[in-house]
């Protein structure tokens, strides 16, 4: 690692949808099967301009983990996770081949299309919850 560079960073996304509310859930959370992803994307980039602002414009900090986790992340699909990622891009940096970049997902809600996405755009790994 360069001197000049700060120490890499990890991100956690929180995606605050499921279908269902686990009685056991602390997390911040909407119950819903068709999560107003685009309304939410919105919001996160506005959240990260805000963040960006107050640390006096930093530019795209490096990372080197991304987990994105919920709720039921999984609900975002692969178009969703492709905006997500777009949206990281423009305020974060990663080397592909050395990012860390976690999942959450519902057997319920992951389809074949968006694990290939997900994969297409980087995701390495999956973290997949079974209720009982």
């Amino acid at each position: 690692m360069s001197p000049d560079l700060p120490p890499p960073l990890a991100l956690y996304i929180h995606v605050p949808f499921c279908i269902r509310r686990c009685h056991y859930c602390d997390f911040a959370v909407t119950r819903t099967a068709e999560p107003p992803v685009g309304d939410w994307l919105a919001c996160l980039a506005q959240d990260m301009a805000q963040w960006n602002e107050e640390l006096g414009d930093p530019g795209r900090l490096r990372i080197d983990t991304i987990f994105v986790g919920g709720g039921t992340p999984s609900l975002l699909g692969g178009a969703g996770m492709e905006r997500l990622a777009e949206l990281l891009a423009a305020h974060f940096e990663w080397e592909a081949d050395r990012v860390e970049w976690t999942v959450e997902a519902n057997p319920g809600s992951l389809t074949l299309d968006a694990a290939r996405r997900w994969r297409h755009l980087g995701v390495n790994r999956l973290s997949i919850g079974v209720q009982s």
